[in-house]
């Protein structure tokens, strides 16, 4: 491919501009956030959130994402800690769903991102999430790709509009306490968080605009990242001896460490060509 007709098609917003089936469609279950917004709108929100997602700034949350692998590891009992901090392996030809693996990390990620927290307290209210935006992502693909209509009328997308509803309340609720935690008084303003959140309180947006940014950053981040991780980890699985060379490179930089930094990730070149690889045979999007 043309490496600059792609980026021009992907920057170029007066010349390739977004469709109805964006701006419309896909907003029912996206929300009329950075993805789906045109003009003025989607220049703001684009400069104010750009800060969050450029590579420094991504690489300083390796420790943390690392920390969710485990953590999510544990909760599914694939590995256990014991009193004296060693980690036990689960062994046996168990069935593991990868793909729930690689939807709980990403939807972990993400809300870490955007506002500092997770709902892995509550792994069944987790699941419900997970599934309602892999449900609402399948039920406007699907739609836009038949070009039948989208219609409130429609079961499936009042279930989307009430599932929604529900985030919302949650959303409305998680701001209040924010406010409440970190802006009652100057002590405690220093201690907030600089996540997403933090940005949109500041740049003093109403609830409507926060719940459409904050629903577009993580239902399109979700399915495309988790999508891409799962398959990634399928073609190492298929190919041992790539699996055994990440795994020596690893072993390599990393030493007696289990915990990866930042700089790490420059000197895990073969790691980083596989990924590359893994894109270049199934583009996500």
């Amino acid at each position: 491919a043309d490496v600059k007709a792609v980026r021009q098609v992907l920057t170029d917003v007066k010349t390739f501009t977004k469709g109805p089936d964006y701006t419309v469609r896909f907003a029912v279950g996206l929300g009329k956030g950075m993805v789906t917004s045109v003009g003025e709108d989607h220049r703001k929100m684009r400069g104010n959130c750009n800060r969050f997602f450029v590579k420094k700034r991504i690489d300083k949350l390796v420790p943390i994402i690392q920390k969710n692998v485990f953590r999510l590891f544990e909760d599914l009992d694939i590995v256990t800690t014991g009193p004296d901090g060693v980690r036990n392996i689960r062994k046996g030809n168990e069935d593991f769903d990868i793909m729930y693996f690689c939807h709980a990390l990403t939807f972990r990620s993400i809300q870490m991102i955007v506002y500092n927290g997770d709902v892995s307290y509550s792994t069944q209210y987790e699941k419900e999430g997970m599934n309602t935006i892999s449900y609402g992502q399948r039920v406007i693909g699907n739609r836009i790709f038949f070009k039948a209509p989208i219609l409130d009328c429609d079961p499936a997308v009042k279930r989307i509009k009430d599932s929604l509803k529900i985030y919302y309340l949650i959303l409305d609720r998680m701001v209040e306490i924010r406010k409440a935690t970190f802006r009652s008084s100057e002590k405690t303003k220093d201690d907030e968080p600089d996540d997403i959140m933090r940005m949109m309180i500041d740049e003093d947006l109403s609830p409507t605009e926060m719940h459409d940014q904050i629903q577009t950053i993580i239902f399109a981040g979700f399915d495309t990242t988790s999508s891409f991780l799962s398959y990634a980890l399928y073609r190492i699985a298929k190919y041992p001896l790539v699996q055994e060379r990440m795994r020596e490179e690893i072993m390599e930089v990393l030493g007696d460490r289990t915990e990866i930094h930042p700089d790490d990730l420059p000197k895990l070149k073969y790691m980083s060509c596989m990924f590359k690889e893994c894109m270049r045979w199934l583009a996500i999007i």
